[in-house]
């Protein structure tokens, strides 16, 4: 508090001194304003320093003022000055870390040169590792399908038959001709096959390929097959079913066909199956 009194006293000091010039004029033309002849020589002295003291103290109001603005200008400039001082350290940075970037990838790239040789190496043991990745990997699984004979042959392949009309035979029964077919590019191997007809369907004659084993169902037989390759379908196996009497109508319509597990097909829990019309 003392300090900001002391430096407004020595700041009003200039003004003071104006301040008392001015009175002192103003003080000399009131005392002698009786005395004409006297007043009129020390009116005009009177006068001016009544002049002086006010020019003084627009001198020193225009003075501070300007230094004022000089203080601003200058301050103003010092901003300038740290905004561009901080603009070049910021471009010094980038400049330090786009070159150091650069430095490392030119290592890199020397190190590259120098193992060209180790990198072919690696190269050929990433091929080889593939390869045997490739090797190990679990083949394509196989899908089988029903199909009655006559085969539906067309040049891109065989097509399942799943759809056919048969006439009774003279003892009520029905004949067909089925097979097995994989139509996938992967080897089906160690096949078992469960093929049944309807639920009140009965076998009219054995077929030999055909196996009734203990604990399947009348209706079922079971057939086992080493292997299918590839676009391979099975020999063409007949079979005779006799028929309950609301299916032997003309008309009507029974279902045949297998459910098959393997060691390199897909897990199908569908039933392979054809239709047959009763002529």
């Amino acid at each position: 508090m003392f300090h900001r009194l002391v430096d407004w006293f020595f700041a009003s000091v200039p003004y003071l001194l104006s301040l008392g010039t001015i009175l002192l004029g103003l003080f000399e033309i009131l005392k002698d304003r009786e005395d004409y002849e006297k007043a009129r020589l020390s009116r005009p002295v009177a006068i001016i320093f009544v002049v002086v003291g006010i020019l003084q103290v627009v001198s020193l109001r225009r003075e501070a003022m300007e230094k004022k603005e000089a203080e601003k200008n200058t301050s103003e400039l010092a901003g300038q000055v740290k905004a561009a001082n901080n603009a070049q350290s910021d471009n010094t940075a980038m400049y330090l870390d786009t070159f150091g970037k650069m430095s490392d990838k030119l290592t890199a790239l020397e190190v590259e040169v120098k193992t060209d040789a180790l990198q072919k190496k690696i190269t050929s043991l990433q091929a080889e590792l593939q390869n045997t990745q490739k090797a190990l990997a679990p083949g394509p699984k196989a899908s089988l399908k029903f199909t009655f004979r006559p085969l539906n042959e067309l040049p891109d392949g065989i097509r399942p038959v799943t759809d056919i009309t048969l006439p009774k035979q003279p003892d009520g029964s029905i004949h067909f001709e089925f097979s097995v077919l994989n139509d996938t590019d992967a080897d089906a191997s160690q096949i078992e096959i469960n093929f049944g007809v309807c639920d009140e369907c009965t076998f009219a004659k054995e077929t030999p390929e055909l196996s009734k084993l203990a604990g399947l169902h009348p209706n079922r037989r079971y057939l086992a097959i080493a292997v299918l390759h590839a676009r391979e379908v099975f020999k063409a196996l007949a079979v005779d079913v006799s028929l309950p009497s609301e299916k032997s109508i003309a008309g009507s319509t029974t279902e045949v066909g297998f459910e098959y597990r393997c060691s390199t097909c897909i897990l199908d829990r569908k039933l392979a199956k054809g239709i047959i019309h009763i002529q």
